[in-house]
């Protein structure tokens, strides 16, 4: 049972606000939504205005967003076993993989089109294989003469050098791209919450997620942020 202060009468424990004269025994975080009672506030007035007020579960993570020294007290939130530590370093290295993969493949591709288009320009064969750009062209485009092929090789070789230009253009982009640590970290922590509910569905501490469910908006942002696991995937 909780106790009002306001009026001394007695509710379940588990009621947002006084059965009795309504008085409430919590609110909302506003970062991650959830309803919290005012134990879980306890640090609430310890940062003045550096940071908007949330629960004690979101505090730390607003401390690092808002550049704000991390106490010891603060620390001990986020005390964790050796073990469970390593665990998610390699799940946060399996994310940015994950976000990379993609670039890094197409950076091969573009090394590779890049040294064999310079290594045909550099070589004497150019004229070969602009014969076989010509035999690979619809008949109707086919040049129907000597000089009217001769006067098609400029503007082919121009294109040629073009294409080269473009590639490198985009393989300087993708190496100077910068990873987005932020989507890195929620992709992470949505497989994180994922496995950890699964677990407990699993264990009757939390019932089976239904399709009428109402998420939280920490929760649509996070699915609107995440790659959801695979099948047969686990954390």
């Amino acid at each position: 049972m909780v106790w009002c202060e306001k009026c001394h009468g007695v509710s379940p424990d588990a009621s947002h606000s006084c059965v009795h004269c309504a008085a409430p025994f919590g609110k909302d975080c506003p970062r991650c939504g959830d309803w919290r009672a005012w134990k879980r506030w306890s640090h609430e007035t310890r940062c003045a205005h550096h940071h908007e007020l949330v629960c004690n579960l979101c505090h730390l993570d607003a401390h690092i967003q808002a550049h704000l020294p991390i106490t010891d007290e603060l620390r001990r939130l986020n005390d964790m076993e050796p073990e469970l530590e390593i665990v998610l370093r390699n799940l946060l290295e399996d994310e940015r993989q994950r976000a990379s993969g993609a670039d890094e493949t197409r950076k091969s591709e573009l090394r590779y089109f890049i040294a064999e288009r310079e290594s045909e320009l550099a070589s004497d064969d150019l004229i070969q294989v602009f014969n076989d750009h010509i035999t690979e062209l619809p008949e109707e485009s086919q040049p129907k003469s000597e000089l009217e092929k001769y006067r098609l090789f400029p503007k082919w070789e121009s294109d040629f050098k073009q294409g080269l230009a473009e590639w490198k253009n985009e393989l300087d982009n993708l190496e100077s791209k910068s990873l987005d640590g932020r989507l890195i970290y929620n992709n992470a922590r949505a497989r994180v919450l994922q496995a950890l509910e699964s677990v407990a569905q699993e264990t009757g501490l939390l019932p089976r997620t239904t399709p009428n469910r109402r998420a939280s908006p920490a929760q649509n942002q996070l699915a609107e942020n995440s790659n959801p696991l695979e099948p047969g995937e686990k954390f």
